[in-house]
């Protein structure tokens, strides 16, 4: 990591997000799951990935009861990760992204609260 001219605290962080990395894929069947929808022709993908996302999304859209609003969402859903010390979004941004904390959790800093 030397040869990136990292200094100590950016060296830790990547290091910190492998470890994490490593930790999720490796105790979990996540390496396995993104294996093998890979392989899976467009409607058994688009199923399995549906079923697999269904418990989260529910919960944030039963007002709307419709399950192909949640089929639709569950397919585009990115899986991102964030650094404790990571800003996700400033104020006054342009949002063109929609977050879900699926693990851990976030703080909402504001100056003017």
């Amino acid at each position: 990591m030397n040869s990136f001219n990292l200094d100590q605290a950016q060296q830790r962080r990547v290091e910190q997000y492998f470890a994490y990395e490593y930790q999720q894929k490796y105790n979990s069947n996540l390496l396995v799951y993104y294996d093998l929808i890979g392989y899976l022709p467009y409607q058994l993908r688009e199923e399995v990935i549906y079923q697999s996302s269904k418990g989260l999304l529910t919960s944030m859209f039963s007002k709307y009861r419709s399950e192909n609003l949640i089929r639709k969402l569950a397919c585009v859903l990115e899986s991102v990760i964030f650094l404790p010390g990571d800003y996700i979004v400033y104020k006054e941004d342009i949002g063109n992204e929609m977050y879900f904390i699926a693990e851990g959790s976030v703080y909402v800093l504001a100056d003017d609260k």
